[in-house]
């Protein structure tokens, strides 16, 4: 895959971001630069960690092989998305839960949970936008040889536009 299907490619599955950030702006305001370095570091962890399990996946079995792995795999990212939005009281109080899965992930333990809703809020829609990129991410390390700029790219592009789309509408 070339350079600039890469960018083409990061692009079109960036434009749910772009939505995304208008719709942040629009319940919770503009994304403070903090908020966007924690979102891009959220990013670039996923879309890495996904790329990794495609080359891993490609030494492994085989391009043909992979190719199908990676259908198969949005196939089945689809349908547990899927379950997970129609059974979202399934944890109980699910926005809690969430909050402290994700301070204890980004070691944000100090900070108090309700003067962070912004924040789990933001990466809720951040994981949301970014499901669509992460699997692109995963195929595109099945396809090309140009890992580190594909992950970089694909990083870049979709916090660009989830920025972008928070700072172009106007209250």
């Amino acid at each position: 895959m070339e350079v600039g299907t890469l960018i083409l490619l990061a692009l079109l599955v960036s434009l749910d971001s772009f939505y995304g950030g208008i719709i942040y702006r629009k319940d919770w305001g503009v994304i403070s630069v903090d908020e966007l370095l924690i979102i891009f570091l959220v990013n670039l962890f996923l879309i890495s960690l996904t790329t990794l399990l495609g080359k891993i996946i490609l030494a492994l079995v085989g391009t043909r092989i992979a190719k199908l792995v990676s259908i198969m795999l949005l196939g089945v990212i689809s349908l547990i998305f899927s379950a997970v939005i129609q059974r979202s009281n399934f944890l109980g109080d699910k926005e809690e839960f969430k909050a402290r899965i994700i301070l204890n992930a980004l070691k944000l333990d100090k900070l108090k949970l309700n003067s962070n809703k912004r924040l789990i809020a933001l990466i809720d829609l951040r994981i949301m936008t970014a499901i669509d990129v992460i699997l692109v991410s995963f195929i595109a390390a099945v396809l090309t040889s140009n890992t580190l700029f594909s992950i970089i790219t694909f990083s870049c592009i979709d916090s660009l536009f989830l920025k972008t789309g928070n700072l172009i509408l106007r209250e």
